[in-house]
């Protein structure tokens, strides 16, 4: 039981630790941009590598679902939440989130419709996510400016249980 929480924690903080660098927080570690759609597929490429392994994908099908997952995160989400979430306004995001792992499960589903589901729930949850750390007003480790505290936070949760969900259905 130690062992699935400890995998589970660790697996969920990778997902927290990327989704948060494809926030752009990549570009203060490098000391410079490195553009916003390849800090993206930072995401999207560990997470279809490890979404893919729990679904057993042929190794052919691994760009696409990175693809897919990049593609995803090419419209943005931000304009479905406005700075300083109200909970009305989670329902949007939510389903723009839902939405993006839809089309990622669209490329898994044959394989592990669990897997899928996964996905779409990890999504799902996403504006609740933002709503709760939007109110984290809590120093992010490696953060410079006060005023990307919140947004930190929320990119690293939304990460966190992402990753979390599809770690769960692992063990």
């Amino acid at each position: 039981m130690l062992t699935y929480l400890i995998s589970l924690l660790t697996l969920s903080f990778i997902g927290g630790v990327l989704y948060r660098l494809r926030g752009g927080h990549i570009n203060e570690i490098v000391g410079g941009p490195i553009g916003t759609q390849n800090a993206r597929l930072i995401y999207a490429i560990p997470t279809a590598l490890f979404a893919g392994l729990l679904a057993g994908l042929p190794w052919f099908m691994f760009p696409v679902l990175a693809g897919v997952l990049w593609l995803g995160l090419v419209f943005g989400h931000a304009k479905w939440m406005m700075f300083g979430p109200q909970p009305q306004q989670t329902l949007g995001m939510s389903a723009v989130c839902a939405l993006r792992g839809a089309l990622a499960a669209s490329v898994v589903v044959y394989w592990s419709p669990l897997v899928a589901g996964a996905l779409i729930v990890g999504g799902a949850l996403a504006g609740p996510v933002y709503y709760l750390g939007w109110r984290l007003n809590i120093k992010f480790p490696f953060t410079k400016n006060p005023s990307d505290y919140k947004i930190s936070w929320c990119e690293f949760l939304t990460g966190f249980v992402a990753w979390g969900v599809l770690a769960s259905i692992w063990f």
